[in-house]
């Protein structure tokens, strides 16, 4: 949610650079805006994917570590 509200941000500050160009807001300021939304949104986007499958991972893991304690003392 947060890395698609960057996004949305990033493209907001890219079309007032370029309705405005610097008459309203300073250009720099605008295109920082602009660039640090699209990169913290692609890696926070990264992250997000990344996380998801480190905790699938986790589970797994967990459960067969569960799994493997209920099957050894019936050996």
């Amino acid at each position: 949610m947060i890395h698609k509200l960057l996004f949305m941000l990033s493209i907001t500050a890219l079309l007032l650079y370029v309705w405005t160009g610097n008459q309203l807001v300073d250009e720099d300021l605008l295109l920082t805006v602009a660039i640090g939304g699209f990169i913290a949104s692609i890696l926070l986007t990264f992250l997000i994917k990344i996380g998801k499958f480190l905790l699938t991972v986790t589970v797994l893991v967990l459960l067969g570590l569960i799994a493997f304690q209920f099957v050894v003392p019936a050996l």
